[in-house]
């Protein structure tokens, strides 16, 4: 009996060196992990605080902002004193929009008092707190306001300072440090390092009805020239933008010049021009005069203006919108037809073709035309929304290529070494009439025809036709037998033979390249309507900036009001007295007294229609409302800009300039973080997480 062999495995364990050795890896992996979740909770604090620093300090800001936008500088108190300020203290004004600002006199009637000021605590660390007085009693003299804003800043809340019985505190910041309050002089500085438009409030002003003379100063006092910008002003009750560059010839330099310039090529406004006012000594001024109330239209390509053979341009000499007649240009260019589905070009020489089973189809052979009359069909296009026609048109011919076959001394044609194919000799194109719409076409001075080289181009005479984009015309062209063979393969389209212009050269479309047209002998521009937010305005005067009205050019202006913003209870039209309506304006006293405005304006020119008219900006004056304007403005900033105050009838204009500054600190485990906040109302020079 064979002898069994019994095999005993024994379960494989750690020995305790490895199992130390596991435990120290195993140690050294779970350090790791918490060391890097620490690490990763910390950041996450970290940006959490960031977080939540940047929404407190803009907060705080933004509060600052709103309280600072209905003020006035000559109203702001510094406590304790201008130099060491740890609170500020103005007034504003709470109402309903929809009301007319409240007035005392002269004054407005301010309903608050704010006061943004620096708290101790216990702890020795530092809040801003924004203290609120209701009821403000605008009798109380500075020294009391004052007073008022040093007890405050003493208790760090109102209740025991004058009026504190109206008085609210809340914490904004909390844990700041180097509060610095300050505020200004009465200054726009426009001095910053790169060019641009900013737009700046000017602050608060009452404006009664009528004329007011606005005057630009330098504040600086050497002699050192610099720019004052004016490219937009917002200075009437009704809110109207004025461009600066309108008032060049009307207003009053002292110490410097003005001119109308494009500030610069990269700003993408569709008006690209200011008032460029440049110094030649200290304290150099420009002004003008405003009206209150007005409506200054110079960016004619408004959305609801109709235009009507006159059309928006760019003057060449400013950069600026101008409205002028539509024409001198190509009302119609071969290159430009794209739809292939409605060809610009329909030839008359059938290739329609029916076979003994009466069934149509087209040639499909090139098809020459040489000696034969070709009649081209000029489509209009109906949905050109202007309608204007030019009083004369031209039109351009362009030869094609010829078909004729060079031969060799023997009459062999000659063929390409690469092709094969016979070469051809280019031939012009003989043109011995022309018709356009059964009017006769002249060329070079009246001749009946012309000839036209292969692939170039010749313009006929001036033809007695006022050519409308949206009407379809016919040109007929009678070719020489002897001139140019060339060919155009035709394909069907409504039961017409097309020229397919979209997918092919140009030159396929037979000889027509292109009509230009002259100015119309007149065009309209129907105006946006503008809400002049009166019920019963008693319209004034009309008068425009314009160039280029003689030799017999025109404008005309006709004024129409409503009380509804679609004009469809208009007054009849009224038309101002011929006249320049630059040197005298004229009188609307037949426009009724209602809300809403609009004006009309035809242009005109005479033979032989090369020459228009040009206006640059039209405006419309009636008496406004004795009432507080907010003032505002769009001014060029830059490296060759200056410090300017703005003066209204010689009083200088309560400019609101204050500033604010702050760091918010906070601890994370043993770290202090600091942010920076800084606001200013006065300088473009703004730094900071947060700016105004």
């Amino acid at each position: 009996m064979a002898k069994r062999t019994h095999y005993h495995t024994r379960a494989k364990r750690f020995t305790l060196v490895e199992l130390l050795f596991a435990s120290a890896i195993a140690l050294f992996v779970i350090g790791g992990m918490i060391t890097f979740s620490l690490y990763s909770l910390q950041a996450l604090k970290r940006l959490q605080t960031d977080a939540d620093m940047r929404l407190e300090g803009a907060q705080a800001v933004e509060r600052f902002k709103s309280d600072l936008a209905f003020t006035a500088s000559g109203k702001i108190v510094l406590a304790p004193d201008e130099t060491s300020a740890a609170a500020i203290s103005f007034p504003i004004l709470w109402r309903d929009t929809h009301t007319t600002t409240p007035v005392v006199g002269e004054e407005i009637d301010w309903t608050h008092t704010v006061i943004y000021h620096l708290r101790t605590n216990a702890d020795g660390t530092q809040d801003i707190c924004r203290t609120i007085f209701s009821n403000r009693d605008n009798a109380v003299t500075e020294a009391s306001r004052l007073t008022q804003a040093n007890r405050v800043l003493t208790d760090g809340h109102g209740a025991n300072a004058l009026n504190g019985a109206n008085a609210s505190t809340s914490v904004l910041v909390e844990n700041i440090t180097d509060l610095v309050i300050g505020k200004g002089d009465k200054t726009i500085n426009a001095r910053a390092e790169n060019e641009e438009p900013i737009l700046k409030r000017i602050g608060y002003a009452r404006v009664s009805s009528g004329s007011h003379t606005f005057r630009f100063e330098t504040a600086d006092d050497d002699a050192t020239p610099q720019n004052i910008g004016i490219d937009t002003l917002y200075l009437t009750p009704a809110g109207g933008a004025i461009d600066g560059e309108i008032m060049i010839n009307t207003l009053t330099t002292n110490g410097g010049t003005a001119s109308v310039t494009s500030p610069v090529p990269s700003y993408k406004w569709a008006n690209n021009a200011q008032l460029l006012f440049t110094t030649s000594s200290p304290k150099a001024f420009v002004e003008f005069n405003v009206h209150n109330d007005m409506w200054v239209e110079s960016e004619f390509a408004q959305t609801n203006a109709v235009t009507l053979g006159t059309k928006v341009t760019v003057a060449t000499d400013t950069g600026e919108e101008a409205l002028t007649l539509a024409g001198m240009e190509d009302a119609w260019i071969v290159e430009q037809q794209v739809d292939a589905a409605l060809p610009p070009a329909l030839i008359s020489d059938s290739i329609v073709t029916t076979d003994t089973a009466g069934v149509t189809t087209t040639t499909e052979v090139p098809v020459d035309f040489s000696g034969k009359e070709v009649q081209i069909i000029l489509l209009g296009d109906a949905n050109i929304n202007d309608g204007g026609a030019g009083k004369l048109c031209k039109i351009r011919l362009r030869g094609v290529g010829g078909k004729t076959p060079q031969l060799d001394s023997d009459g062999n044609p000659v063929l390409d070494a690469d092709s094969g194919e016979v070469m051809l000799l280019d031939a012009d194109t003989i043109i011995e009439s022309a018709l356009l719409d059964d009017v006769q076409v002249t060329f070079n001075g009246g001749e009946s025809g012309v000839t036209v080289g292969a692939g170039a181009t010749v313009e006929s005479d001036w033809i007695e036709l006022a050519y409308d984009p949206k009407t379809t015309y016919k040109l007929s062209l009678t070719l020489a037998a002897e001139s140019a063979e060339y060919y155009v393969a035709p394909y069907m389209i409504g039961g017409q033979t097309g020229i397919r212009v979209k997918g092919v050269d140009y030159p396929q479309c037979p000889l027509i390249a292109g009509i230009f047209v002259s100015y119309p002998e007149s065009g309209t521009y129907t105006s946006r309507v503008f809400d002049t937010k009166l019920k019963l305005p008693d319209y004034g005067t009309v008068y425009g900036l314009m160039s280029d009205t003689s030799g017999g050019k025109s404008i005309s202006v006709k004024v129409r009001s409503a009380n509804n913003p679609d004009m469809n209870d208009a007054s009849g039209w009224t038309t101002v007295s011929a006249t320049t309506l630059t040197a005298s304006p004229a009188a609307l006293s037949g426009v009724a007294t209602k809300r809403y405005v609009q004006f009309e304006v035809t242009l005109g020119t005479v033979a032989p229609y090369q020459d228009t008219p040009v206006l640059r900006s039209m405006v419309i004056t009636w008496p406004g409302p004795d009432k507080i304007v907010d003032l505002s403005g769009v001014f060029t900033h830059g490296p060759r800009y200056g410090k300017f105050v703005i003066y209204m009838d010689d009083m200088p204009l309560n400019t609101v300039n204050a500033h604010m500054s702050f760091n918010v600190i906070r601890e994370i485990r043993g770290e202090t973080i600091s942010k920076p906040f800084y606001i200013s109302t006065g300088s473009h020079q703004i730094e900071g997480e947060w700016t105004l």
